[in-house]
């Protein structure tokens, strides 16, 4: 589950630092304040049933591109880290909504910590592991791509040359549609373009 139910800005922070003040709750760096309802009615619908939790907290590299739709698709690496720690269900302390509450709470500031070490590391502590390269899933999707774009090319290049003149106004109204959906679904991933978290509070 993604606790904090929004994209992180710093903007969104300092709302969220608000209310943690407003509340006695602990004021973290690098998070925004969990909402933890969610969690509460997950908690007690799991219990007996699931072994553990786990907690993932992704850290993105300094010497890399920010990490947006648009970027990857122009073919921008960007480097991250992933954090992956096991939480029996054991641990989480389900007599209570206030009592997941504060463990929910003490979790975000531990994952605050940890994350606040791999700014000043470059890396999470413990064991790591690295993804080697996987060369023939580059080959296969350049195989598909190819002969996908092949044969859209071939069939668009017939009709262009042999097409009546509306049928090729249909083409390029059709193309430039296309891509204002597309720009418009990039959009959609862009940080600032998120929910107006703590505006409305």
């Amino acid at each position: 589950m993604f606790l904090e139910g929004t994209r992180f800005t710093e903007e969104k922070r300092l709302e969220s630092m608000k209310v943690a003040r407003q509340k006695g709750l602990p004021e973290l760096k690098h998070h925004i304040l969990p909402r933890t309802k969610g969690f509460i009615l997950t908690a007690h619908g799991m219990k007996d049933k699931v072994d553990a939790v786990y907690d993932v907290t992704i850290g993105f590299k300094s010497n890399g591109v920010t990490p947006t739709l648009n970027n990857v698709i122009n073919g921008k690496a960007c480097q991250a880290e992933v954090n992956v720690r096991r939480i029996p269900f054991s641990e989480i302390p389900t007599d209570s909504d206030e009592a997941i509450s504060n463990w929910v709470h003490k979790l975000y500031r531990e994952k605050d910590e940890k994350y606040e070490e791999f700014v000043q590391q470059g890396h999470f502590s413990g064991f790591s592991y690295d993804i080697p390269y996987r060369y023939h899933d580059l080959i296969n999707w350049l195989c598909w791509m190819l002969l996908f774009c092949l044969l859209w090319t071939y069939y668009l290049f017939q009709l262009i040359i042999y097409g009546s003149f509306s049928t090729k106004m249909v083409i390029i109204i059709i193309i430039v549609i296309l891509v204002v959906i597309f720009r418009q679904m990039i959009s959609v991933t862009e940080t600032e373009k998120g929910s107006s978290y703590g505006k409305n509070d």
